[in-house]
Formats: structure tokens, C-alpha cells, sequence
């Protein structure tokens, strides 16, 4: 009977509430001082290039932590209007 009570408890919310407080800030570190060593090589178009993905990466982990869909999509829809 006490197997079948633990095995009740498993989910994967523990698992995500981990990765939304501890990996994505220290890959946003990671990110953000390659990104400064890249910009001091003065290659500035890869280091455009990388904040793009790195933007579309953070929307797709966004979405897959949150679900909030509308949330995100007015956050990229404001990047590019005015107002």
C-alpha cells in the first residue's frame, strides 16, 4: 500500500519549478558573457544572431514552463510595434 501512495505524488512539476529557478539563469549567464566575448572580437552580426535565437529559445521555454500562449505572444508582438 505504500508504494501505490508514493507512486500517487510523482509528476514533473517539481522537475520544472527546478529548471525555471536554477537552469535558465545560469544559461542566460552563460549566454550573456559569451555574447560579451563575441562583441569584443567585434563581430557584432553573430552576436545579433545569437540574441535571436536565444529570444526564440527563451519564447519556446517560456511557453513549455508557463502554457500562457497570449502572454508571450503580446511580449513578441510588443518587441516590434511601437506602443
Amino acid at each position: 500500500m505504500t508504494v501505490i501512495g508514493l507512486a500517487q505524488n510523482y509528476g514533473t512539476s517539481g522537475l520544472r519549478d527546478w529548471i525555471s529557478s536554477n537552469v535558465l539563469s545560469v544559461v542566460l549567464l552563460c549566454i550573456a558573457v559569451l555574447l560579451a566575448a563575441v562583441a569584443h572580437k567585434q563581430e557584432f552580426g553573430k552576436a545579433m544572431g545569437t540574441v535571436v535565437i536565444v529570444v526564440v529559445g527563451l519564447a519556446v521555454a517560456g511557453i513549455a514552463l508557463n502554457g500562457d500562449y497570449a502572454a508571450i505572444g503580446r511580449f513578441f508582438i510588443g518587441l516590434v510595434s511601437q506602443g
